[in-house]
Parts: C-alpha cells; sequence; structure tokens
C-alpha cells in the first residue's frame, strides 16, 4: 500500500512539471487550476482499486467498448489532463510543446479531436450535463461502463450543474462519478 502511495505521489510531481512546463511554452495558461486537479487526476487515471484500475482506458485500443469516460468541465486545467494522456501513450508526449499552438493538436480547452478526450467543453457548467448524457446512454445499453466528471468549485453556481445532478439523481445513475475541486479561487479571488 505504501508502495503504491510513494508511487502516484512520484506520478504527481511528474504530471505536475509536464503541465507547467506546457503551460510556460504556451505562454499561457492557468497554473494554479493545473495544479489543483493533479491529485484527483493521478488517482483516477494511475489508482487501484481492490487491485482493479479506477478507470479504465487503454490508449492502444481507441474506442474501446470497456472504456470509461472522463469529462474535464474544469477546463482550465486541460493542461495537467494532456500530460497524463501523453504519459499514458494517447499521444507523443512531445505534442505538450505546442499546447494553444497553431495548427497543434493540443487546444487550450479540452477537444473530443484531441486522442483520449470524450468531449468538447467550450463553457463552465455544461461538463456535468454532458456526463449525465453519456452516464444515461450507457444505463439505456446497459453497458457497464462509468462517467467521470470533474467539476471546479466555482461551476457550483451555475443552475446548470444543479439541474444535472437532480436529473442524475432522477434516473439513479450510479455509473457517474462526480469530482470537484474544491480549491476556494476563482478568477475574481478567493471564495468562501
Amino acid at each position: 500500500m505504501m508502495d503504491e502511495i510513494l508511487n502516484l505521489e512520484k506520478k504527481a510531481t511528474q504530471i505536475r512539471l509536464d503541465a507547467l512546463k506546457a503551460i510556460f511554452n504556451a505562454d499561457s495558461g492557468c497554473s494554479g487550476s493545473c495544479m489543483s486537479v493533479v491529485e484527483i487526476l493521478v488517482s483516477l487515471y494511475y489508482g487501484e482499486l481492490y487491485g482493479k484500475p479506477v478507470f479504465n482506458c487503454d490508449p492502444s485500443i481507441p474506442g474501446w467498448g470497456g472504456q470509461d469516460y472522463f469529462v474535464l468541465s474544469k477546463s482550465k486545467a486541460a493542461p495537467t489532463l494532456y500530460s497524463i494522456l501523453a504519459d499514458k501513450g494517447f499521444f507523443d508526449k512531445s505534442e505538450l510543446d505546442f499546447l494553444g499552438k497553431p495548427n497543434s493538436l493540443l487546444t487550450h480547452k479540452p477537444n473530443y479531436k484531441i486522442p483520449g478526450i470524450s468531449s468538447s467543453i467550450f463553457s463552465y457548467g455544461h461538463g456535468l450535463s454532458i456526463g449525465l448524457g453519456m452516464a444515461l446512454s450507457l444505463k439505456m445499453d446497459r453497458k457497464k461502463n462509468k462517467v467521470f466528471v470533474l467539476l471546479g468549485d466555482g461551476e457550483l453556481q451555475d443552475g446548470q450543474i444543479w439541474e444535472a445532478a437532480m436529473a442524475a439523481s432522477q434516473y439513479n445513475l450510479s455509473n457517474l462519478i462526480l469530482f470537484v475541486d474544491n480549491n476556494k479561487v476563482q478568477g475574481n479571488g478567493l471564495i468562501s
């Protein structure tokens, strides 16, 4: 158990460095948003629960029927997610050097055209609704795949989030797992 925790801590350090380097090379990005989600994403993508991966994905089999889905609603944290996807082999790590550049694979916000990305997010507050739709579709098809959504705490002020949460409860979507990055920071300062 201790070895696994140490390995996850080392991985988190590596992902932090890769994300910061990508932000530096892009000369833009939100380092605070990226750093506050590292442990959540590392635990999700590299962690195990009862000897099984928390998040099922295989970069060598795009669109694999047994894969789980991840929606990064907190889109400003995309460089951290990209660092993990590159490390997992969804695309070459050198792509991180071109984050946000013209004709680059990696855009500033998640885009479904990027290997390993399940959905495009362009506005705050939409991620949970997207995840809800995915989870409901999987449930209707009687599939066991899970849908994970990562929200920022500022998004919780959006009514659409609460409507999606109530719908998830109504449909008993046990395959929808929501994380909230409660870092207490928004674009205009600290929140209580």
